[in-house]
């Protein structure tokens, strides 16, 4: 009967040790997927961030190259309008009835 009684304390123990070696085992499970989930996030705020400045340099650069075809454009107007004559602004005539 002893032998009987030291099987189930043995058998007691094991069942002990195997559920404190799951539970430290999810728990370190539960803290790498924490830790990697973090820094996954992080990898994503920074890309998120340098996109953004990505953006923001092609749009200032996009809006650089716009005011200067808008500059080329007038200055090549103004020079159409000197050409013929268009940039002289003659007031229309008066009404008769003050001439």
């Amino acid at each position: 009967m002893i032998w009987f009684k030291a099987f189930n304390s043995l058998k007691e123990r094991y069942i002990a040790s195997e559920t404190q070696e799951k539970v430290a085992t999810e728990a370190r499970h539960a803290k790498e997927m924490a830790a990697l989930k973090a820094h996954h996030a992080q990898e994503m705020a920074a890309k998120e961030a340098h996109h953004a400045q990505e953006m923001a340099a092609k749009e200032a650069h996009h809006a650089q190259e716009m005011a200067a075809k808008e500059a080329h454009h007038a200055r090549e107007m103004a020079a159409v309008r000197t050409e013929y004559g268009l940039d002289v602004v003659t007031p229309p005539p008066l009404p008769s009835c003050f001439t």
